[in-house]
């Protein structure tokens, strides 16, 4: 590869969810190293603004309201303008959209930088489903937009997949190095009063994350499971558990720390994900669902324990040193929660006695311990070979049903073109 030119200013597009900006840091670190004096903007959802500094340093965080996964083109105007002025403001000469999803705001917020190099890390799919609003809208597509791709593999973990994007803008392939966090002293302080009110000793309670569905509601372990779980741990090893999750999920995790039995909750606001890394950094062991609180774990180097789906497998597996993650591969894994079976078997088949024994192997193994992907198989084979022939079967009429839907939008926006003309 040739070195590029340097650029004065790049803008980097990370508008999807806090594990993928955890995973994204050192990315933006090896090319904060590899351009000292570019002004580096990096566009985030709000809800991470507090987190993000510590992350990486000497980065400007542009943060916005929209969630491009909830909110469509027209539902907040005055927000998007805002952004899209911004970027203008700043004239970047190169434009990288590097969420795991290609979605509308990735494609509109380019758009605002015509000037400028546009890169998709991944293919420049258009939005599953705002993409007829924002032609309509703003008249920009995103095959037009990001007329440079970088392929990417399947099987490649993000955190790696990510450094693709360091490849192609440096010119030459940089080393991979996994995400790490240094947790602020104010955070750490603020996490040791709390851990002080609540009688939990400092690396000697274990840490769980059992929701995590604010995006993907089927993307959760069954209450009961962790409860028995928590249980085990707290019978067996001597360890409480503290059970974090966001104020939106506590009903969800009440329920569990009600059967587990002597577990301490705390669930966060806006604005509180400092205290929820220190409150991380301060455990034995984390224990939960694919969710941004193990890849926190993960780069604060505290042993995992993961119980995940076949969503979007591997896609999404801790960089880690210690630990496990449970899986349980089906037919018809890679549906990206798209589920032909509506209640996830891949994730919920994973049985207690799966994750307990994971749990003590981890709990034993302490600093000699490594990380290791530990397969489960609890189907028989014909029930994988109809589970096989349904996915497949599912994931054909949605196909169909894609196509035909496209067909409709491209109609509409067609009418609309031409009633704009007239």
């Amino acid at each position: 590869m040739n070195a590029p030119s340097v650029p004065r200013v790049a803008l980097f597009l990370k508008l999807d969810t806090l594990g993928d900006l955890v995973l994204f840091a050192p990315t933006l670190r090896c090319l904060r190293d590899a351009w000292p004096q570019t002004r580096l903007v990096v566009v985030i959802r709000r809800a991470y603004a507090d987190l993000a500094p510590q992350l990486v340093e000497n980065v400007e965080w542009l943060a916005t309201s929209l969630d491009p996964f909830a909110h469509g083109p027209d539902e907040n105007p005055v927000e998007l303008t805002r952004v899209r002025d911004a970027i203008a403001a700043i004239s970047p000469e190169i434009v990288a959209a590097a969420s795991s999803h290609r979605h509308w705001l990735d494609v509109a917020l380019a758009a605002a930088a015509p000037g400028a190099r546009k890169l998709s890390l991944g293919p420049a799919t258009d939005d599953a489903f705002f993409a007829a609003k924002l032609k309509i809208h703003l008249g920009v597509t995103a095959a037009e937009t990001f007329r440079e791709t970088i392929s990417l593999t399947a099987t490649e973990p993000d955190w790696q997949r990510n450094f693709r994007l360091a490849d192609t803008l440096l010119g030459r392939t940089v080393a991979r190095t996994a995400p790490t966090l240094s947790v602020a002293t104010s955070a750490r302080e603020a996490a040791t009063k709390f851990l002080a009110i609540h009688g939990l000793p400092q690396h000697g309670y274990l840490v769980c994350a059992a929701a995590g569905f604010a995006n993907v509601k089927i993307k959760t372990w069954p209450a009961e499971k962790f409860a028995a779980a928590l249980k085990h741990v707290r019978e067996r090893h001597g360890l409480r558990t503290l059970l974090v999750g966001h104020e939106g999920e506590r009903a969800h995790l009440e329920s569990i720390r009600a059967a587990a039995g002597e577990a301490v909750l705390w669930v966060g606001r806006e604005g509180e994900l400092p205290l929820l890394a220190a409150l991380i950094a301060e455990s034995a062991l984390y224990f939960g669902n694919d969710t941004g609180a193990m890849h926190l774990a993960a780069a604060l180097d505290v042993p995992v324990v993961a119980v995940f789906g076949g969503g979007t497998w591997p896609r999404f597996t801790p960089a880690t040193r210690r630990g496990t993650a449970l899986v349980q591969p089906l037919p018809c894994f890679g549906c990206d929660w798209d589920c032909a079976f509506d209640d996830a078997p891949c994730l919920t088949g994973v049985s207690v006695s799966d994750a307990t024994a994971a749990l003590d192997a981890v709990i034993a193994g302490g600093e000699k311990q490594t990380f290791a992907i530990q397969p489960v198989d609890h189907t028989p084979p014909e029930v994988r070979a109809l589970m096989g022939r349904a996915a497949a079967r599912y994931q054909a009429m949605a196909s169909a049903h894609g196509i035909r839907q496209r067909k409709l939008e491209e109609k509409d926006v067609a009418i609309l073109e031409k009633e704009a003309a007239i």
